[in-house]
């Protein structure tokens, strides 16, 4: 069930709000609070004028007041979102920026659901729970990292990243197979990806498949190797390589921070 809810007339200058979203796809808006937006299950899929993030719940994304974005969500998700008065924060000096939900970062945020829209703005300890979430929040955000997917621009380029992005678990998978299927010419469909997204067909793919990854590693019970192969690579060692260059620290090391230690990293 998705409240409806005027965030800018609500009360109390800073406020939680949980949201139960079926299948979504979410029209574009805007608020003048700052946000940060947070799947505690499910996963949801974030898209501003930059780009478009995956956020499942190993993530979440802040987003600056005044922000044109759009949420969709593919299957479920338990939204958790908190709204910070403009003056609660600076953030970042972008409109979105994406970080890793460590555990404090998860407590905090669901913590916040105990003081919605109709709290009373006096009261005493959400006045001082939500700056101590806001200072938390800019630190975990200084850590952040760009995981975004850029947009195409060309209707025959958004058909190759939708091929492409449906089947990335094939390890077999090259870049004249999408352009053929995408009706491009392999020289044309490398051209355009270089000139609308910036990136390769192959760092895209990359990039996609590590994004993919990060959800997995996120899930109690799978191991390290089993994701390496389910997302598309062909070993263990180019799959640590890789992901260790873009998320700053090893499969293992990342899985076990999010998990706390848990078993099954091998």
């Amino acid at each position: 069930m998705q409240h409806v809810v005027d965030i800018a007339t609500a009360a109390p200058p800073s406020f939680g709000l949980a949201d139960e979203l079926g299948r979504l796809d979410g029209d574009w808006h805007r608020h003048g609070r700052h946000q940060l937006l947070y799947a505690s299950q499910g996963a949801l899929e974030l898209e501003t004028e930059q780009g478009r993030w995956w956020l499942p719940p190993a993530r979440a994304a802040w987003l600056r007041g005044g922000t044109a974005h759009r949420v969709v969500v593919r299957r479920s998700a338990a939204l958790r979102t908190v709204y910070f008065h403009p003056t609660a924060l600076r953030g970042p000096d972008v409109r979105c920026r994406v970080f890793q939900m460590g555990p404090l970062a998860r407590h905090m945020v669901l913590e916040a659901m105990r003081w919605g829209p109709d709290h009373p703005p006096e009261h005493g300890v959400a006045g001082r729970f939500f700056p101590a979430l806001a200072a938390l929040a800019e630190e975990w955000m200084a850590h952040g990292v760009d995981l975004r997917l850029p947009h195409a621009r060309s209707p025959e380029l958004r058909r190759a990243v939708a091929l492409t992005l449906e089947r990335l678990g094939d390890a077999a998978l090259t870049g004249p197979q999408v352009a053929r299927a995408a009706g491009l010419s392999t020289r044309t469909m490398a051209r355009r990806f270089q000139a609308e997204l910036g990136l390769t067909w192959r760092q895209l793919v990359q990039r996609a498949r590590l994004l993919e990854a990060m959800d997995r590693l996120a899930e109690p019970g799978v191991t390290v190797t089993e994701v390496c192969f389910a997302v598309g690579y062909r070993s263990l060692g180019s799959f640590s390589t890789a992901f260790t260059e873009l998320v700053g620290e090893t499969p293992r090391a990342f899985r076990g921070r999010l998990l706390g230690g848990a078993v099954g990293q091998r």
